[in-house]
């Protein structure tokens, strides 16, 4: 899971899609 949180980092748009669907929107806005 933490692998995941250091995804988000590098691909906010992918990641946090996974990790935290709240993010998802800032990704696609």
């Amino acid at each position: 899971v933490q692998e995941f949180r250091d995804f988000d980092f590098m691909s906010p748009w992918e990641g946090a899609r996974y990790v935290l669907p709240g993010d998802e929107k800032a990704g696609e806005g």
